[in-house]
């Protein structure tokens, strides 16, 4: 069963938190220089996911703005973990040569969305008493 759902039924399975990194946090542990990077990751991708689509801009301090890290140090170290990673670049803002923005690599964007169909297909079949299947795929770094 496959459906296709415009890009604002997407964003809003993401806005109303239906989509997750849940079920990749585990095998995020082995490649993890620090583990505390695991507490923050989700609400740090996500939120620059949402922005990116939006059309607006995540500097790299308001990345580090997302993670409730107590020292700036430590918000900077995750948002580069972010990068080494794979789920994230840094571009250089147009308008001001001094800032970095953080923008979604397309393997983040297309496993968000594959998240979001996935979760959505599976809503689907439940309300139309269908048989549920199983299955999301990872996202690939």
């Amino acid at each position: 069963m496959k459906n296709d759902y415009s890009q604002e039924q997407l964003l809003d399975a993401v806005r109303h938190n239906i989509v997750t990194f849940s079920d990749f946090i585990t095998s995020l542990q082995d490649g993890v220089a620090d583990p505390r990077l695991i507490m923050y990751i989700d609400r740090l991708l996500m939120n620059i996911y949402l922005r990116h689509l939006e059309g607006k801009t995540v500097s790299r301090s308001q990345a580090c703005k997302l993670i409730p890290a107590d020292h700036l140090d430590t918000c900077k170290k995750y948002v580069a973990e972010a990068e080494r990673l794979g789920f994230v670049a840094f571009q250089n803002d147009p308008k001001d040569g001094r800032r970095k923005n953080v923008i979604p690599t397309q393997g983040l964007i297309d496993y968000v969305e594959a998240r979001a169909r996935a979760t959505l297909d599976t809503a689907s079949a439940i309300l139309q008493h269908k048989p549920v299947q199983a299955g999301v795929g990872s996202l690939h770094r």
